[in-house]
């Protein structure tokens, strides 16, 4: 806990005691003023009601703001930390987009890379999805993405490079690629020396 939010706890609780007790004191001024035989002390008294209540009504006042002050920093803390979250999201993501990219554009035929690539975001979305995504090593998250790809491209029904349009069409590029939880990892290899596929 910051010093910051230890002072204002300590604020807090000053208040509400000071509140409870001028609470406690307007309705004996109160009390009293009604009860007095005297008109001067009755208004002596009823003078000393009304500073007290203003004073009562200042510190409830007061509670309030703290109260909605506190709240506002909680939603900002949480806001911050969410924004965080979804920019190292992002930046894992690239990351391991230009990884795989980089494996397929190396390995594969140009149609084939295409096909692979687009297979790469879906699994992406899946895998970004699950709370220990930033966890995770990246070594392993290449490696599973490496086994989704495989197993999206040696789906039944895939048009291969060498179909004629007949077989092209026949409808399956809209499937999606099977869940990782069914992908079993093969070993990484890495092309570190690889051309990138901008050159």
């Amino acid at each position: 806990m910051s010093s910051g939010e230890s002072m204002t706890e300590r604020h807090g609780r000053l208040l509400a005691a000071f509140a409870e007790r001028a609470a406690r004191l307007a309705e004996d001024l109160a009390d009293r003023a009604l009860a007095a035989d005297d008109n001067a002390e009755a208004a002596q008294l009823a003078q000393a009601f009304h500073t007290v209540g203003r004073s009562l009504r200042q510190a409830i006042a007061l509670e309030q703001k703290l109260e909605r002050a506190a709240a506002e920093a909680q939603r900002q803390d949480q806001e911050a930390v969410e924004a965080r979250h979804q920019r190292l999201t992002a930046e894992r993501r690239e990351q391991l987009r230009r990884t795989v990219d980089r494996l397929l554009y190396t390995e594969r035929e140009f149609e084939d890379y295409l096909d692979g690539s687009e297979s790469v975001e879906r699994l992406l979305d899946e895998m970004s999805l699950r709370p220990d995504f930033l966890e995770q090593p990246v070594a392993v998250q290449v490696e599973r993405l490496q086994a989704g790809v495989e197993r999206w491209m040696a789906r039944p029904g895939r048009p291969h490079v060498d179909d004629d349009a007949e077989e092209d069409s026949a409808g399956s590029d809209d499937e999606d690629p099977p869940p990782l939880d069914h992908v079993r990892p093969r070993p990484l290899v890495l092309a570190a020396a690889a051309p990138s596929p901008d050159g």
